[in-house]
């Protein structure tokens, strides 16, 4: 969750989901290990993310930047959705199109990048024309992906790797299209049915 709140005046039972932080560092190890495998050289990265200031994008943002600087790696500056020059509306910070856009300003100003880590999946959470899964888009189609020249030629061309956070159909075609190198997944299912679970026990049993 993005509003997790680490106040003790929080009347939350609990919280249950992921380690963002602990996300961030296995993708940068993931990456890291892929790139070495493929003899790659050039140690340089870049952050791709979605809404500025979401508490579960930072930790993955920070668990990446920390882990593959501890690797050798340089990482250039955080490109987030907030950084157009014509900011997006109230509400479309994370739209796939949006988002992609910002991988390929971050490509144009770092053609030398050789990893890319989102810590969402947004250019690849698309369905079709005009929607997503995180709102409508107009300018979104079904494999976003290919609406991104320069990372699709990077991609193409090598050494460059991409991590993204989920592992769901989209970003398992694009995996298969080999423009997704690390999808990290996370428990959806069982964070419904496990809270249900939870909730459950503490109210019979306190």
């Amino acid at each position: 969750s993005s509003d997790v709140c680490s106040s003790d005046l929080s009347k939350r039972l609990t919280f249950y989901g992921v380690d963002d932080n602990a996300v961030g560092v296995l993708a940068a190890k993931l990456l890291a290990k892929k790139a070495a495998a493929a003899g790659t050289t050039t140690k340089t990265a870049i952050i791709v993310s979605g809404k500025t200031g979401s508490l579960n994008l930072v930790a993955r943002a920070a668990g990446f930047q920390t882990q593959i600087q501890a690797l050798g790696y340089t990482v250039y500056d955080l490109y987030d959705s907030n950084t157009d020059p014509t900011p997006p509306v109230t509400g479309s910070e994370e739209k796939p199109s949006v988002v992609a856009s910002r991988v390929e300003q971050a490509l144009t100003a770092h053609p030398d990048a050789t990893l890319l880590f989102m810590p969402g999946s947004w250019p690849f959470r698309c369905t079709g024309p005009g929607t997503n899964t995180t709102g409508q888009d107009a300018g979104c189609t079904a494999k976003n992906w290919l609406q991104m020249p320069k990372f699709t030629a990077q991609s193409d061309s090598g050494p460059f790797f991409t991590a993204v956070v989920n592992d769901l159909q989209p970003e398992l075609e694009a995996m298969a299209a080999g423009y997704v190198d690390v999808a990290i997944g996370q428990k959806l299912w069982g964070w419904g049915y496990d809270t249900v679970q939870m909730m459950y026990d503490h109210v019979r049993s306190g």
